[in-house]
């Protein structure tokens, strides 16, 4: 997400100060880190390698099994194993292009603002400029272009080109004045002949013809004698006053354009830096092995995953836009990914059926869900089904769902990297935490950007899933 602005909590921020004492002075010293509890509280225990005691000791949160903390604890732990073997360097990175892509949002709303700007200033530029040189409303030079290109050929002239261009303009004044006086006069020959004719019925068509050539050939001159001269006087502006206040126009539209200029410069280079930050990240991160290692965790092994997948009920409806096979694919890919987390402490498996309407996948909590139409979301029908059974994480552990309806109201929507995430149900039954975080997980491209924007985010849902596979043990 481009732009993203959000308050890093507190326990975040300890974490991340702690972290970066690593890759500086602590290594020369030989120094390690370890997060323990101890009192309901979590703290961060500084040692010398192979001495004790520590050497200090740092209170980061509470720590009561329920708060959001302690599940980002577990969930940073987890990924600093299996997303990376380098974690605070990828941690560091990563918060460097957090930081170039907000840098960069600021540039698109920037730019979006001068966009806005330049059209406004089209209308008073076109305006200012048919009064200035002449240019008519509706005449197809009225142009924003044209009139830019005017005004740099006038203020490139200088006082003789000025001189001349009016001394050619006189010239062909007085040759126009000519032209026209020669032509009205055949006209009014030719005029005078056609009445004589149809009066006395005497037809003298070779004086008629000549006429009508001498007419034919003076419009075409005169016509080209009056473009020339209006084309000077785009140049000449007779007007002082008006091309003064067309001038500070044009002035004002050029300096707004090369603010745009300047800020689409800026914004390539961000999102090159950006791009870069990402290539890095690519040498760091194994997705594959983040979701290899969550699988061992907190998945069922595939012969029970595809024994689940079987028994569990399809609605009829569901041959109205898949085969059941399809479906129960899905079902075995979610339950192999986290099937641990969604058996209850007690032993029991929460979806009982699944169905499919046209409309955006939906879950009901009492056990049903809408596999939906993959054509009302951006996903495809397998993130649908992901996302769907992860809300029964928090349905089969209710102290996880009341963890993160905390969270979000603590966190507010601007933190999350899609505000989806921080979506509020009136009955206060679900949230999009896990079922959000889970698709992003799927996937390569969008698990390296939630750990960008919002690594909280990707710690949370590991620990939530981890935590709560365990209790199926």
């Amino acid at each position: 997400m481009i732009g993203l602005d959000r308050d890093v909590d507190s326990f975040m921020k300890r974490i991340i100060r702690a972290r970066a004492l690593l890759r500086g002075a602590a290594h020369l010293r030989g120094e390690k880190r370890q997060v323990h509890r101890k009192g309901g509280k979590i703290f961060m225990q500084t040692f010398y390698v192979g001495r004790e005691p520590p050497l200090r000791e740092e209170k980061l949160g509470e720590s009561n099994g329920h708060t959001s903390s302690v599940f980002i604890e577990e969930g940073m732990q987890l990924i600093s194993k299996w997303y990376t073997k380098d974690f605070d360097r990828a941690m560091e990175i990563a918060t460097r292009a957090r930081k170039s892509s907000q840098e960069k949002g600021k540039s698109i709303e920037e730019m979006k603002r001068l966009k806005k700007d330049l059209l406004f200033m089209d209308v008073g530029l076109r305006r200012d400029g048919r009064a200035a040189l002449g240019i008519s409303d509706g005449d197809p030079l009225d142009r924003v272009e044209y009139f830019l290109d005017q005004y740099k050929s006038i203020q490139s002239m200088d006082d003789t080109t000025t001189k001349e261009m009016e001394g050619k303009r006189k010239g062909l004044r007085r040759g126009k004045d000519d032209l026209q006086s020669e032509l009205w006069d055949a006209e009014d020959l030719l005029d005078d002949l056609r009445k004589k004719s149809r009066r006395e019925g005497v037809s003298s068509e070779e004086e008629q013809r000549t006429l009508e050539l001498k007419v034919s050939q003076l419009t075409p001159r005169l016509l080209y004698y009056q473009e020339e001269i209006r084309k000077i006087d785009r140049l000449l502006p007779r007007d002082k006053d008006s091309f003064d206040k067309f001038r500070k126009t044009v002035e004002d539209y050029l300096s707004v354009r090369s603010e745009l200029d300047k800020q689409t410069d800026e914004y390539a280079r961000l999102e090159a830096k950006e791009m870069q930050y990402r290539m890095d990240l690519a040498g760091l991160l194994d997705h594959d092995s983040m979701l290899s290692e969550l699988s061992k965790q907190a998945g069922l092994p595939e012969e029970d995953a595809k024994a689940l997948a079987g028994v569990t009920q399809l609605g009829n409806s569901i041959e109205n836009r898949y085969t059941n096979a399809e479906v129960r694919d899905y079902l075995e890919s979610g339950y192999k990914l986290f099937g641990k987390a969604l058996i209850t402490p007690d032993g029991k498996t929460p979806i009982k059926l699944v169905g499919y309407e046209d409309s955006g996948a939906h879950m009901d909590p009492a056990g049903y869900i809408n596999i939906g139409n993959p054509e009302y979301t951006d996903g495809d029908a397998s993130d649908s089904m992901a996302h769907e059974m992860a809300h029964f994480i928090e349905v089969s552990h209710p102290d996880l769902l009341a963890s993160n309806l905390r969270w979000v109201k603590e966190r507010g929507e601007k933190a999350f990297m899609n505000p989806y995430s921080a979506r509020e149900y009136k009955k206060q039954n679900a949230t999009e935490v896990i079922s959000t975080g889970v698709e992003y997980l799927r996937r390569s491209d969008s698990a390296v950007d939630l750990f960008i924007q919002d690594p909280e985010h990707l710690f949370l849902t590991i620990g939530q899933i981890t935590k709560a596979s365990w209790r199926s043990k």
